[in-house]
């Protein structure tokens, strides 16, 4: 008896392998006119081949190549950025290629930190005649890019579109700031710390001018466009001065919120690359935020209380030529927490907490971290939260709640747990000689009124000569810029206002209790040449420590 083999079905038969996709990356490379981009049009009148991945900008020099682009190359999907300029020493304008090896370096470290693998980004000098040398380069760095894969998912860069923002409510936004209740008393202005330098700011007139503006022409579009809605410091002063308790900076939130969806925003300080940085850590990627910690620091992954660390990271890389160092902030903490005998959590998948986000407007930007922050804390199952910058404290205690149903957890900023515990007779601080003055930072103290804590904190250090310069407490004067917008020619006569009171007092160092006020009025000490420290407190408290 004959066997029939059997034929399988369709169906059963096995499916043919289909040969894997290879991966090609998408590059972008800026080149300087006068000599990379002349190497590239050598490499192709020379029919020098390399891949047709990149995708050149020609730019006057690479130091006109501003961290933004790069940051909002990676976030469009773009897997690689190389910089190409003319070799040290042959620039066209004499030093831009030294600014840009300069910048180069700190964006390379914002990046790591960021989570984008270091190879992603590239900087070579190529010059007129190096066509080989530009066609090799290109054809090795897409390679290398290749093998590291996609930087962002499609699902990663289409959640960065957003459709048109709903518009607030005009009649309760207006209920809720209470701008009809203005009486033209000029108090606002009086009490405005810019326009004691800039004629132009004025919050009463701002909010007439867009009334008047509204309801002529049914658009805000006359006051959306002037620099006036964006000068704003939103240090909430003119709060505090009002009479009527009208809230100005809560409405001009709104007007920035409104003039972004008409395509306007204010100037953004350092290229963007500040609020482009916020915004990337939206994206989910995994950052490299922890390397900062000590071997010797105590922290636990299992505890019930977290310390929110912030943005430091980020500002360490770009303010350190200040003379600012944030994470010494951040370091001095946890030094402090330990010997509280607290070891707290650290957690690398935090993000921005949105502070500056909210502020200029991009309430949707802002709502996007928040969400991931209250989401870290779900998963954490954290009971408490420690924060050493002001404005991440306000944020989580105040911003948080008006957006979302938020999680059960306690806040508790530094000066707050440090009050308490000498209090306690818990922490143990020793003498240390000097005279100093403090810094009221605007969220902590005008927005928080939280004024009193630094100031018995302080006075706990034995030795140590507080003085008090002409304003303080609520009204204590802004260190400028609270965002990262609109920094200008006003905002640094302020600053150098500031150090003036500080100077007077008679102090050598002036403390501060947020980076931003540490970061901006050492920038300022620094164009001014002053002998005046600038100090975070955190520091003082460790010496003191160590004293005991």
């Amino acid at each position: 008896m004959s066997t029939v083999t059997k034929q399988p079905r369709k169906a059963e038969k096995a499916e043919e392998k289909a040969p894997a996709t290879v991966f090609e990356p998408s590059i972008l490379a800026f080149a300087c006119n006068w000599c990379s981009y002349a190497g590239a049009d050598l490499a192709g009148v020379s029919r020098l081949q390399y891949p047709p991945n990149v995708k050149l900008i020609r730019v006057m020099c690479s130091g006109r190549v501003s961290p933004i682009f790069v940051l909002e190359a990676f976030k469009k999907g773009a897997d690689g950025v190389i910089i190409t300029g003319c070799h040290i020493g042959d620039c066209h304008y004499q030093d831009g290629n030294v600014k840009a090896e300069t910048m180069f370096k700190k964006l390379a470290e914002v990046l790591r930190v960021l989570g984008v693998e270091p190879e992603r980004l590239r900087l070579e000098w190529i010059s007129a005649s190096e066509g080989q040398r530009f066609a090799t380069i290109m054809t090795e760095f897409t390679e290398k890019v290749r093998k590291l894969g996609p930087l962002l998912s499609p699902e990663q860069i289409k959640a960065q579109e957003t459709g048109p923002a709903e518009s607030s409510d005009l009649k309760e936004l207006v209920r809720e700031t209470g701008v009809y209740q203005c009486i033209e008393c000029g108090k606002c202005t009086g009490g405005c710390l810019m326009a004691r330098f800039n004629p132009q700011v004025s919050p009463r007139l701002a909010m007439k001018n867009f009334f008047v503006s509204y309801f002529s022409h049914k658009q805000p579009l006359k006051l959306l466009s002037m620099d006036e809605v964006w000068y704003c410091l939103t240090c909430e002063t003119c709060h505090y001065h009002c009479p009527a308790g009208v809230d100005f900076a809560k409405f001009i939130v709104w007007l920035r919120s409104e003039a972004i969806k008409l395509g306007k925003t204010g100037t953004p300080t350092h290229g963007g690359v500040m609020h482009a940085m916020m915004e990337f850590q939206a994206l989910g990627l995994k950052q490299n935020r922890l390397d900062w910690v000590d071997s010797s620091a105590q922290v636990d992954e299992k505890s019930d209380t977290m310390y929110y660390v912030g943005c430091l990271p980020y500002f360490e890389p770009i303010f350190t030529e200040t003379g600012a160092h944030p994470l010494a902030m951040a370091r001095n903490t946890l030094k402090i927490l330990n010997a509280l005998g607290i070891k707290p959590s650290v957690y690398e998948g935090e993000v921005c907490c949105g502070h500056d986000l909210y502020w200029t407007g991009n309430i949707e930007g802002f709502k996007k971290l928040a969400a991931l922050n209250l989401e870290n804390i779900q998963k954490t199952g954290v009971k408490r939260i420690i924060f050493s910058c002001p404005e991440c404290f306000y944020t989580y205690k105040i911003l948080y709640p008006q957006f979302f149903k938020t999680v059960e957890v306690e806040t508790v900023h530094m000066m707050q747990l440090l009050d308490e515990k000498i209090k306690k007779g818990e922490l143990k601080l020793g003498r240390l000689e000097g005279k100093f003055t403090f810094q009221d930072p605007c969220r902590l103290g005008r927005l928080l009124a939280i004024y009193d804590e630094p100031r018995r904190v302080l006075k706990s250090v034995k030795g140590l000569d507080l003085q008090c310069m002409e304003e303080i407490r609520k009204e204590s004067i802004c260190c400028g810029s609270t965002h990262w917008v609109s920094c200008s020619s006003y905002t640094k006569q302020l600053q150098k206002y500031r150090l003036g009171q500080a100077v007077d007092t008679g102090a050598s160092t002036l403390l501060t209790a947020c980076p931003k006020c540490q970061i901006h009025l050492s920038c300022a000490a620094k164009d001014l040449k002053t002998k005046m420290k600038i100090q975070d407190y955190t520091e003082i408290i460790v010496q003191a420590m160590e004293q005991a």
